[in-house]
């Protein structure tokens, strides 16, 4: 066993190969001690049992001995089955890479015909494919065991689902139905909601009851309001209202508490990219397209982001760029279509309101209408920050300004836009949102722009089912899912400040409930969806 050790290491290709060898040297220990053998065995006797022991395997079963076969993949033997199931199609696992040694001569002049790791792999999961009748289980470990971040599967997985979206198998919106994401404990409350996720333990349903209970009873992060802050902090700029209602929780605990959860710069990537996050996508996109409204080609970009790293590298990255741009000029064009008549002066703010004073200045204020633009989904913080600066606009009533505002986005079919038109009386509706403001300087209210628009919505279309709105709301709230199973985070993991304050509470109380019918109902009343010119 000493040898073992001193001489062999774990193989990355096989590492259980070892734990086997070392399990066969203890079992011929074992046979020495009980017949009582003290003489010596030469080395190809030895060897002759250590190969006899491993050509039994390492269980205990035959092929096909039972109900369920747990098995090693092996070529040639695609017998058909009704149920089969693959695990650890991680990805960089399988298929193997290949580690050839700096004296191998095959890896250093390959032929036609050598044995590679990697396409016997690919075969073996080809006729797994083939062998499989009524359903294929294939698993791989989606998150990171450090930090929890995504982690793409093996390539065959997505090669696999490329093909099935291509091919006409399956509805395009269907690809996201056949991913299912486990959670990390098999207690997770999400296993007995009703929802896709299921299990049959008893012990585990108990403990994520007892898990829902304890939330329920944790004390508030915040059990009493602070004192009131002094009047110097009743005087605001309309960028600070805006960015209140984009996340309260965050003014309260950056102002008051002079806490800050941001965390900085990302780490940079040890891998090249092979495709854009979501996120890289959006920030490049956004620079892209102040470009294209600036009149400047788009070409231009491309050897700037690929000597930045930010672009994947080959002709992958040469697709992805072509396809952005296209998109990018698609969107610009839609952009400028609203934004003609030229633009007008920025526009002063000094405006009382009830105990408060907004100051600053409404900026894109166009001859038709007051604009804004995003490349990416119309948020919920989009839509208030656009309905607050509306409201000044209309209780300001400057001669020669729009009477509405626009704010243009990206919807699943291309840009989209939402419109407010001319509101008579503003200064109640402010009046209402700088209260709001003042409460959520003395404690964290319940108000996240996202799952409360998603809340009062569902609501305003169906007054009658409350429940169905709330669903609404913790769906914005958990983390969903989009296009080619990428994993998007909920708004409570997305923002670091309503994890901290409300991520081990349930926050979906009444409080919740009238805050986001206070502040979007007269939101929804004006909001209407405007006709997008292409």
């Amino acid at each position: 066993m000493e040898l073992l050790d001193q001489f062999m290491s774990p193989d990355e290709s096989d590492p259980i190969a070892l734990d086997r060898l070392r399990a066969v040297v203890t079992e011929l220990n074992d046979w020495q001690q009980l017949s009582g053998f003290s003489g010596e065995l030469e080395g190809p006797a030895l060897r002759w049992l250590i190969e006899r022991r491993f050509d039994r395997g390492g269980a205990g079963f035959g092929f096909l001995g039972g109900g369920v076969t747990v098995c090693a993949m092996l070529p040639m033997r695609s017998i058909p089955f009704r149920v089969i199931g693959l695990l650890g199609l991680d990805h960089g696992a399988f298929p193997r890479r290949a580690t050839p040694l700096s004296f191998d001569l095959m890896a250093a002049a390959p032929r036609r015909g050598d044995p590679s790791p990697r396409e016997d792999d690919r075969y073996l999961f080809l006729e797994t494919l083939v062998s499989a009748r009524d359903a294929l289980h294939l698993s791989y470990v989606g998150q990171s065991v450090r930090d929890n971040s995504p982690a793409p599967p093996s390539v065959l997985v997505s090669e696999l689902l490329d093909h099935l979206e291509r091919s006409g198998l399956i509805p395009p919106a269907a690809r996201d139905q056949l991913i299912v994401q486990h959670r990390l404990h098999p207690f997770s409350p999400q296993y007995f909601s009703g929802g896709p996720l299921f299990s049959y333990s008893a012990d585990y349903c108990e403990t994520a009851r007892e898990l829902v209970l304890a939330r329920r009873e944790q004390a508030p992060f915040c059990p009493r309001p602070l004192e009131e802050p002094d009047n110097s902090w009743r005087v605001l700029s309309v960028d600070d209202c805006c960015r209140f209602f984009a996340a309260p929780a965050r003014t309260f605990l950056a102002t008051r508490l002079k806490l800050r959860l941001d965390d900085g710069p990302p780490p940079l990537e040890d891998l090249e990219p092979f495709e854009w996050s979501a996120l890289d996508r959006y920030g490049i996109g956004d620079e892209l397209l102040r470009a294209a409204l600036n009149e400047e080609p788009l070409e231009s970009w491309r050897a700037a982001l690929r000597s930045q790293g930010r672009l994947p590298l080959g002709p992958v990255g040469d697709l992805a760029f072509d396809q952005l741009s296209e998109e990018i000029t698609v969107f610009a064009a839609t952009v400028k279509s609203h934004l003609g008549g030229g633009l007008l002066d920025p526009l002063p703010v000094d405006l009382e309101i009830g105990r408060f004073r907004l100051t600053g200045r409404l900026e894109s204020c166009y001859q038709q209408h007051r604009a804004a633009y995003r490349f990416g989904q119309i948020r919920g913080q989009d839509r208030i920050g656009l309905w607050i600066r509306h409201l000044l606009l209309a209780a300001l009533d400057p001669p020669g300004y729009p009477k509405d505002s626009l704010f243009i986005g990206r919807g699943e079919n291309g840009p989209e836009a939402i419109r407010f038109a001319s509101i008579t009386e503003p200064l109640p509706i402010l009046d209402l949102l700088t209260e709001i403001y003042w409460q959520g300087l003395r404690e964290p209210l319940p108000f996240f722009p996202n799952s409360s628009y998603a809340y009062a919505e569902k609501l305003w279309k169906a007054p009658g089912d409350p429940a169905a709105a709330l669903t609404a709301a913790r769906r914005k709230w958990q983390e969903t899912f989009k296009r080619n199973g990428e994993r998007v985070p909920g708004e409570c993991e997305r923002n670091p400040y309503f994890d901290f304050v409300f991520g081990a509470a349930d926050p979906f109380d009444q409080r919740f409930a009238d805050l986001a019918r206070a502040v979007f109902d007269p939101l929804l009343a004006a909001q209407e969806q405007a006709e997008v010119r292409r």
